[in-house]
């Protein structure tokens, strides 16, 4: 295999690689603020008791909001990162629909021979707002809120 298709082929798993990304940091964040939820907050004092450290419940908060963050960012990787990955100057090719240069005269994944397309020069920056068109924020938001209802909710049935 050339360096140009090697190039080519991590160049196209990067959008699945942004999904599996996103999964990855939600799983972490969520494995972070639960086990946040059984850290031992106490400390064991001289005549045998166990008393509240303060150090240790800040501790406990801090990994519960840094699970918090990891998993919204997450979900809004996994949700919105593949549609950041098609640029203005890439289309599909039509024998094999991998991403090619638009003015490519020769696919360079399967490498058939396809016609160049003229593309006019766009001088406004909707490019950015065309690939985002189809994000549902709605979604997003209601997620995000969603985990952080549970997550409150678990602290608050945990401390109960």
């Amino acid at each position: 295999m050339n360096d140009k298709a090697t190039i080519g082929w991590l160049f196209n798993l990067w959008g699945r690689q942004v999904k599996i990304i996103g999964y990855l940091a939600i799983v972490i964040g969520v494995i972070f603020a639960v086990s946040a939820l059984f850290m031992d907050v106490t400390v064991a004092t001289s005549g045998g008791y166990r008393v509240n450290n303060l150090g240790l419940m800040s501790s406990r908060q801090n990994y519960m909001i840094f699970g918090g963050f990891v998993a919204i960012a997450g979900i809004i990787i996994a949700l919105v990162g593949d549609k950041l990955k098609a640029s203005g100057t890439s289309v599909k090719c039509p024998y094999c629909a991998e991403l090619i240069n638009s003015e490519a005269v020769k696919c360079k994944h399967c490498g058939s021979d396809v016609t160049p397309l003229k593309i006019i020069a766009n001088t406004d920056n909707t490019g950015a707002s065309d690939r985002l068109a189809d994000v549902n924020v709605k979604l997003i938001a209601g997620i995000a809120i969603t985990v952080f209802a549970v997550i409150i909710v678990a602290i608050m049935f945990y401390r109960q």
